[in-house]
């Protein structure tokens, strides 16, 4: 979950101010910049935003979109989980 609002740095954009993982509510820490960004940046999280399509009822086409956030040790446990690897690059 981010919790985000718009701000002007040198121009309007939108900042995320906080991350909390979906699954376990542990707050992501915040590594300060100290100015090189305008913003703070968080530490290692996995976001995941999903698009789904399908068909509703009378084949009328419903896009759905959601989007999670996973701190490192819940995105470790579900991977492990995995009876495929996770592709690493």
């Amino acid at each position: 979950m981010r919790e985000t609002n718009w701000e002007e740095v040198s121009k309007m954009e939108c900042v995320t101010k906080r991350v909390v993982c979906n699954k376990c509510g542990k707050e992501i820490g915040i590594i300060h910049n100290y100015g090189r960004v305008p913003h703070d940046v968080f530490q290692d999280y996995c976001q995941v935003d999903t698009h789904w399509d399908h068909h509703k009822e009378h084949n009328q086409k419903h896009a759905d979109v959601e989007s999670f956030d996973l701190c490192e040790d819940c995105y470790n446990e579900l991977v492990k989980s995995f009876e495929m690897p996770v592709y690493k690059f």
